[in-house]
């Protein structure tokens, strides 16, 4: 072997056949090393244009999600301006009274609603009294549930984006797992009344996920890393402190503008997208992050919230029906 190196780098080292023996050295070196250095060229160039095949399929599927996630937002918007009208001026008495008739308006948003779980009305003690699920209501004690605690407490001026947690009510689906977005109710003179809640399944996106071009890991994500949604399904009490620092990051960039910047950290890349921005007096907040949207984005795909009065409930319901699906399982209650 060591004669068979120094023949290829020195002719002068060559063997008593002198240059006929060199060049057959040499002819066997290149028939090494030539097949070496073609399938490392190409693994190279198979790698770059696999990565590019990932990046293009991950930015449409971002694509995908983002503008489905805008559309979920942009119907919670519209129900919870119905909710603001069809309950105005109409105090909890009058809502234990008519339960039946305010249970079978909630039941109009859910069941033509898939991206909806239920929706509650609760009292400014923390007691539900109308359900779109359930009918008749229970007597339960949500003060304790972190949607309640944080419009009580003044935590935010819009919508609040909770916890994935089980319920406690029971309806056609058991006891399902939901996050809700709750809004506080608020009286003439500003005084709390109690929170209207939209919960949603995370089942309804991770269903969605799953029909996007595989493969494919998507997740919804609260700014303190705390994961809403994801698919394939994974532990929702997880948080991503990588995805937290990439966000974090990424509140500084416009609605709608991507970050697809470095890699997940075992050989895998990904992209992030910012959820677009709401008018001031609207906005989704968890724990501290609020996603906000622009009216007019709605208004172009939904009836004008001008629009919603209560004299024209059936308008609203045909609204909502006409807003976007998804073929998803729907889970309901609190």
């Amino acid at each position: 072997m060591k004669r068979f190196v120094r023949d290829i780098f020195t002719l002068a080292a060559a063997g008593p056949h002198g240059r006929a023996e060199w060049t057959l050295h040499w002819l066997l070196a290149a028939a090494i090393m030539l097949p070496l250095l073609i399938f490392t060229v190409a693994s190279v160039l198979s790698y770059r244009e696999h990565m590019a095949d990932g990046r293009d399929r991950t930015q449409r599927n971002l694509g995908i999600v983002y503008e489905h996630a805008v559309k979920v937002l942009e119907t919670i918007e519209l129900a919870s301006r119905y909710l603001d009208e069809l309950l105005d001026d109409v105090s909890d008495e009058q809502i234990k009274t008519n339960e039946a008739e305010f249970h079978r308006r909630l039941k109009v948003l859910t069941d033509t609603s898939p991206q909806f779980a239920d929706i509650w009305i609760i009292d400014r003690d923390g007691h539900p009294l109308a359900s779109g699920t359930v009918y008749p209501m229970p007597a339960l004690d949500l003060s304790d549930r972190n949607y309640f605690r944080a419009q009580k407490n003044g935590e935010t001026d819009g919508f609040f984006v909770g916890s994935v947690i089980t319920a406690r009510a029971t309806n056609e689906r058991g006891q399902p797992r939901f996050f809700a977005l709750s809004r506080k109710r608020v009286g003439k003179n500003g005084e709390f009344l109690g929170v209207n809640t939209i919960s949603i399944s995370p089942e309804y996106f991770t269903d969605y996920y799953a029909t996007l071009v595989q493969p494919l890991v998507a997740t919804l994500i609260r700014d303190d890393g705390y994961v809403l949604a994801r698919y394939p399904r994974g532990d929702h009490r997880n948080r991503s402190p990588l995805a937290a620092r990439r966000i974090h990051a990424a509140t500084a960039r416009r609605q709608g503008e991507r970050d697809d910047r470095g890699s997940l950290g075992d050989g895998r890349s990904g992209a992030l997208v910012r959820l677009p921005q709401a008018s001031p007096h609207r906005h989704l907040r968890g724990g501290g992050h609020r996603f906000r949207r622009n009216p007019r984005c709605m208004a172009r795909k939904y009836v004008a919230p001008s629009h919603l009065r209560r004299s024209g409930d059936r308008r609203a319901d045909r609204a909502l029906a006409d807003g976007p699906r998804a073929n998803a399982a729907r889970s309901g209650s609190q």
